[in-house]
């Protein structure tokens, strides 16, 4: 075991005078960090992520202790990172003396049982009151923390801060949003003495409640330098006057520009009314923006287009993404995909009985397979589907398919090199096209299979890092019109951190 690096220690108080305040925390629920492994016995394990847990456990602030005395969990990280340091704190029994420890991996196939563990932090007596740890020097970059918690008390909120540094495939949009943390965007600097996480205002917002929050004077600094032409603001709520609102931008070499540079404004707004704020303009080279607003303008989302290109293009691309334009790829999960179908795994609600002389359990019924092609001239097939990762992230949604008479179930048969794949779905509307305000987007683990109901639409299975085969049931005809049907859509970019970059 590799001994574990130095730190310091502090009150949580003091933590906006420390690095560690603008680092990622990288075990936030909004970048779909997953806990996979824990020895709570009240909680359930589902195999996709414990949503109970890491709602409590990552980041998120509650009352009832969640890791009790002597456990652990592992926690696959929202995207890999470098990790500077924790917040850590315990509900402490009187007198007792605690003992945390970190230890930590890098596996991006996801196999942890087969990978050597590297002690990253020990605190052998925990303190309450200096319960944030920076670490004297960042460590590799890894994929997976285990938090192990002995005697005296219980762990009621647990941040893991640190850095990425995104490296692009060649294949990458040369249109994005660049101030996005799941590209490499970071806040750099906020005035604001009750800003708790800077980092939030770029944060994906797909489906959540935003706390109130202002940002003025927030510093975001772009993931690359580059020529921007479009800035997107998202508000909690719409304001009047007399509020104002404005971005301004600059070029700097420095990570936090010094106060003598000089900023363009590149959106202005006063009064409004609306809580999406768009700014499009001539495209200019800059590194940074930075929010000026009023004390009543509460941001929610903040989003800065543009190409990393060291010079403004002759011809600016069209700009035609907006919100609405844009999803966020959430953790496949029974409930969240119980609309489109069902996800083949074992557990859950099934009837289950016991196989093989007692050495297995049979899990019944775990998907629904239909057959209802009208001239009963449906047959099953059994086929196998090799898909190679898609060589474009972010992914981009502009088709659709459906099978109007037969279910479609993938099963992966995974190699333990191939981790995850992308399922994109999306209900039948009134004009019998899909209803794009139902897309959703999941990501999906190699453990888990899922059946894509009969008629709902969906995109070509997307396959996220490694070539895997899939098992695949279907009923056809051998009518290309009966058996599956497809429809362009309007172009639609899937948000999904840790997967916009090849490590």
């Amino acid at each position: 075991m590799i001994n574990s690096p130095g730190y310091s220690a502090i009150n949580n108080k003091s933590i906006r005078n420390t690095d560690l305040f603008y680092d990622i925390d990288l075990l936030h629920p909004l970048l779909e960090a997953k806990v996979i492994d824990h020895t709570e016995p009240s909680l359930k394990l589902d195999q996709c992520v414990v949503r109970s847990v890491s709602l409590s456990l990552l980041s998120i602030d509650k009352d009832d202790p969640v890791l009790a005395e002597n456990g652990w969990c592992v926690i696959q990280l929202g995207t890999p990172g470098s990790i500077t340091g924790f917040w850590i704190d315990i509900q402490v029994d009187t007198n007792a003396i605690g003992t945390v420890k970190v230890d930590a991996i890098y596996c991006p196939t996801g196999n942890i049982d087969e990978s050597k563990w590297v002690s990253v932090l020990q605190v052998n007596e925990y303190n309450p009151s200096q319960n944030v740890y920076q670490l004297v020097s960042s460590t590799p970059v890894f994929t997976h923390i285990r938090l192990s918690y002995s005697s005296g008390g219980r762990i009621t909120k647990f941040r893991a801060y640190g850095k990425f540094d995104p490296v692009f495939s060649s294949n990458h949009l040369d249109y994005l949003d660049m101030a996005y943390i799941g590209n490499g965007g970071r806040v750099v600097y906020s005035d604001k003495e009750d800003n708790d996480y800077p980092q939030s205002i770029i944060l994906p917002n797909e489906d959540r409640s935003v706390a109130r929050s202002n940002f003025s004077g927030s510093i975001i600094r772009l993931f690359k330098r580059g020529c921007i032409n479009k800035v997107e603001v998202k508000l909690s709520q719409p304001v009047t006057k007399p509020s104002s609102l404005s971005i301004k931008a600059t070029n700097s070499n420095d990570i936090v520009p010094m106060d003598f540079v000089d900023w363009a404004t590149v959106l202005h707004e006063v009064g409004n009314t609306h809580t999406l704020i768009t700014s499009l303009f001539d495209g200019m080279i800059c590194t940074h923006v930075k929010v000026i607003c009023s004390d009543n303008c509460f941001i929610e989302r903040i989003r800065v287009w543009g190409s990393p290109d060291t010079e403004i293009p002759s011809i600016l691309p069209s700009i035609t993404i907006s919100d609405k334009h844009i999803i966020h790829a959430l953790p496949l999960t029974s409930e969240g995909y119980a609309p489109y179908g069902e996800v083949i795994q074992a557990g859950g609600k099934s009837n289950v009985t016991s196989a093989n002389q007692g050495t297995a359990e049979k899990f019944h019924h775990v998907a629904q397979l239909t057959n209802t092609f009208p001239k009963h001239n449906g047959k099953m097939n059994l086929c196998v589907f090799h898909c190679r990762p898609t060589p474009q992230l972010p992914f981009r949604v502009k088709l659709l398919e459906r099978h109007p008479y037969s279910s479609q179930a993938f099963i992966p048969m995974s190699d333990k090199q191939f981790r995850e794949y992308l399922v994109i779905v999306a209900l039948n509307g009134e004009d019998d096209r899909p209803d794009m305000s139902t897309l959703k987007a999941f990501i999906a683990l190699s453990s888990q299979g899922i059946n894509y109901r009969q008629g709902v639409w969906h995109h070509p299975m997307v396959v996220l890092d490694h070539p895997c085969d899939f098992t695949v049931i279907v009923h056809e005809s051998g009518i290309p019109e009966e058996d599956c049907q497809e429809v362009t859509v309007d172009e639609v970019i899937i948000e999904m951190p840790g997967f916009h970059v090849l490590k």
